[in-house]
C-alpha cells in the first residue's frame, strides 16, 4: 500500500505542468508540458547547441537542481498531506480538537522518544560536553543565521518589507562581519532577530492550523507548520548545494537543537506527551501571532532561540 501511495505522488507531480522560457537564440517563448519535459528539452539543448555549448550546459545544470529541489519538495508536501488526510480541516474550518490523531500520534512519539534515549540524546550530551559554550552558542549563530534568508521572503511573502529588510540587514552584517554568522554581530549593532516561517506566512494568507500531528524522527507539528517545515527545508540555502552538504548541516541542526533543549528535559513533568504537545502549540501561537519568538524556560540561556522544537 505504502509503494503504492508513493508511485501514485510521483505520477502526480510528474504530470504537474510548468512553464519554461529558454534563453536568446533557443525556443524563446516554448511552453513545456512537464517538469521532466523540461529537464529532457535543457539536456537536449545542452548536446545540440550550435551558439554557446558552455551556457547552454550551465543552464541545463540549473534547470536540474531547480527541477530536483521543486520535485522534493512537492513529493515531501503530498505524501504529509495524503498520509495524514487533513484535507477537510485544511483552510476551511478550524479544529475543535487539535489532537485527533492522538493514538496515532502518541505510538509515534514512543517511537522518537525510544530513538532520542538510545541516539539522539547521547550524541547531543557528547555534543555539549566536547564543545566549548563560545564554540556551542557559534554553531547555533551560524544555523540561525543560515535561515534568515528564509525568514527575507517569508517576510516579503507575508506583506511586511520593514521586517524583510531588517532581516536581510542582519544576514549580511552577521555574514560579513560575523565570520559567516558565528558571531551575532547584527544584535550588538541593535539590529534585533525576527524569524518568520511559512508557516508563520500560511497563518498570515488565513490557512488554520489544522491538526497535531507528531511526524517521525521531525517531532512536533500541525498540519500548517509541518507544511511550512517542508517548504522551508526544500528552500533554505543547504537544500541547493550537494546533498552530503546538506545532510551534513541538517543533522548538525539536530543536535544542536537537542542539545539546548537538554535543560528542558528537567522541567517536563506528568504526561510527556501532552506536555510537549501543548508547550509546542503555544509556542508556535505566540510565534505565528506575535512574530518572533522567545524563551519560555528561563533556566535556557539568552540568545538561545527556535521556532520550534
Amino acid at each position: 500500500m505504502a509503494g503504492e501511495k508513493s508511485a501514485l505522488i510521483d505520477g502526480y507531480i510528474f504530470a504537474l505542468g510548468t512553464v519554461g522560457h529558454w534563453p536568446a537564440g533557443a525556443g524563446e517563448g516554448t511552453t513545456y508540458a512537464s517538469i521532466n519535459d523540461l529537464q529532457l528539452s535543457s539536456h537536449r539543448l545542452c548536446r545540440e547547441s550550435p551558439v554557446d555549448p558552455h551556457t547552454a550546459c550551465a543552464y541545463h545544470s540549473l534547470v536540474e537542481i531547480f527541477a530536483s529541489h521543486l520535485m522534493n519538495l512537492l513529493r515531501n508536501l503530498l505524501l504529509f498531506f495524503t498520509t495524514f488526510a487533513g484535507f477537510s480541516a485544511w483552510g476551511m474550518e478550524p479544529v475543535n480538537d487539535v489532537d485527533p490523531w492522538e493514538p496515532m500520534n502518541r505510538r509515534i512519539f514512543a517511537f522518537n522518544e525510544t530513538l532520542d534515549n538510545y541516539a539522539l540524546l547521547p550524541i547531543a550530551r557528547g555534543y555539549k560536553f566536547v564543545m566549548p559554550d563560545s564554540a556551542e552558542r557559534g554553531v547555533g549563530n551560524f544555523i540561525l543565521n543560515i535561515y534568515e534568508v528564509n525568514s527575507v521572503f517569508n517576510s516579503l511573502m507575508q506583506g511586511r518589507p520593514t521586517n524583510a529588510l531588517r532581516t536581510g540587514g542582519r544576514f549580511v552584517v552577521n555574514t560579513a562581519l560575523g565570520f559567516g554568522g558565528l558571531f551575532d554581530v547584527a544584535t550588538l549593532m541593535g539590529i534585533e532577530p525576527s524569524p518568520a516561517d511559512f508557516g508563520q506566512t500560511l497563518y498570515t494568507w488565513g490557512f488554520e492550523e489544522g491538526p497535531f500531528v507528531m511526524l517521525p524522527l521531525i517531532g512536533p507539528k500541525t498540519i500548517r507548520s509541518g507544511t511550512g517545515f517542508f517548504f522551508d527545508t526544500y528552500t533554505s540555502i543547504p537544500a541547493f548545494l550537494d546533498w552530503k552538504t546538506a545532510y551534513l548541516f541538517w543533522t548538525l541542526e539536530v543536535v544542536d537543537i537537542r542539545a539546548n533543549l537538554i535543560k528542558a528535559d528537567d522541567l517536563i513533568t506528568g504526561d510527556r506527551y501532552i506536555f510537549i504537545r501543548n508547550a509546542y502549540m503555544q509556542r508556535r501561537e505566540y510565534f505565528v501571532t506575535g512574530g518572533k519568538v522567545t524563551d519560555t524556560f528561563s533556566e535556557f540561556e539568552e540568545g538561545d532561540e527556535y521556532e520550534d522544537f
